[in-house]
């Protein structure tokens, strides 16, 4: 076996560790410049980033932070990736011991992590963690769209590019957020928070995300991520005293019409598994079920 060291992450690896995360995880749209954004943008959250090399080339990537959407205290976030062809010779486990050190730092006592595979979830209960709730992950081969749906008269839709009170739709957006199914309460970003790490984000598409206004009320919200032809949906939500009228599902589906006339022909969504809601209206668009994503949690010090 050859040796494998580990190393930290820096700007020039930031294409090798793009190509692992997506040797690893085929619905996740992830490039060089959203993992140099994340770099930038979390660095407040205490963010580290190390990588797995050996004979000069990068098989494994693993990222550890503060979980700013969580209200526990201690609470931290990890992220690992192997390269297929290189698991089981020892990467994962050398990452893991190098983030651990770092979560320790951050004061960890909650770690959360996710796993899309039986070899993912025993490597995670390998080192603690047990498994919580699913998420279905869905895709739409847009080739195959269904009629895109009609706006509803009261409704007008605009693109995220062209939105002028950015305050008033971040309000919308923390109060459809809070419609997120979740075992533990949800912290939402502040407006400046907001505008770096989520509207910042490179991935995110200003145009093809799509904003559905009642008079001067956001009352639903789509948003998605491009990179090259695939897109991915970043969030869709509806203002809760717009829930019931269709308002995110038209928005939806002009969102996925619009990324195939631009070129798009593969799209993406998350959803819980048990959020029967949602999943139908995603069926509706055009979607079926393409792989299961565990969310895994830990409790304890970090490495104990």
């Amino acid at each position: 076996m050859n040796d494998i060291i580990v190393r930290d992450a820096g700007p020039s690896d930031h294409e090798a560790m793009a190509e692992v995360f997506r040797s690893c995880h085929p619905a996740l749209l992830v490039s060089a410049a959203s993992i140099a954004h994340a770099a930038e943008a979390f660095a407040d959250a205490g963010l580290a980033e190390f990588v797995a090399e050996t004979e000069g080339r990068v098989v494994g990537v693993v990222s550890g932070w503060r979980n700013v959407w969580s209200t526990e205290e201690g609470a931290v976030a990890v992220d690992i990736a192997v390269r297929p062809e290189f698991q089981r010779r020892g990467a994962g486990t050398l990452l893991m011991a190098r983030i651990e050190r770092h979560l320790a730092g951050l004061g960890a006592r909650v770690t959360s992590a996710n796993a899309e595979d039986p070899a993912g979830i025993a490597f995670a209960a390998a080192h603690g963690f047990g498994t919580g709730r699913i998420a279905r992950i869905s895709r739409c081969d847009l080739a195959d769209l269904p009629p895109v749906l009609a706006v509803p008269e009261d409704v007008r839709i605009v693109r995220l590019s062209e939105v002028d009170d950015l305050r008033a739709l971040h309000a919308s957006d923390n109060l459809a957020a809070m419609d997120i199914p979740t075992d533990r309460p949800f912290v939402p970003f502040a407006f400046e928070q907001w505008k770096v790490k989520q509207l910042g984000d490179p991935r995110l598409d200003h145009d093809l995300s799509l904003v559905a206004m009642v008079g001067d009320t956001f009352s639903a919200m789509a948003y998605l991520q491009r990179v090259g032809d695939r897109v991915h949906s970043a969030f869709t939500g509806t203002h809760p005293g717009f829930r019931g009228r269709g308002h995110a599902t038209v928005l939806k589906s002009h969102a996925l019409h619009a990324a195939r006339d631009t070129g798009a022909t593969e799209a993406f969504t998350a959803n819980d598994a048990k959020n029967a809601p949602m999943l139908k209206v995603n069926t509706r668009l055009g979607y079926v079920p393409f792989l299961e994503r565990t969310a895994l949690r830990r409790e304890g010090v970090a490495g104990s």
